[in-house]
């Protein structure tokens, strides 16, 4: 299911249509969505995951001394 968010995430759907897209092709175990939705929200405000639900990098030392 978290590949399916992500793949959707990236296509720029926005979080809160996730369900709604989900279930026009799959029969989804909502609780399920819900908590996979929790923890992206959660990376994201944390700064671990970008909007599309990629992970973000730290920048090397040799990246922060060329800046």
């Amino acid at each position: 299911m978290i590949a399916e968010v992500k793949r959707l995430l990236t296509r720029g759907v926005a979080m809160d249509q996730i369900a709604l897209e989900l279930s026009k092709q799959f029969y989804i175990d909502i609780d399920l969505l819900n908590a996979v939705l929790r923890a992206m929200r959660k990376k994201m405000t944390s700064g671990k995951m970008d909007e599309n639900g990629k992970a973000q990098t730290s920048a090397s030392i040799g990246d922060k001394a060329a800046a």
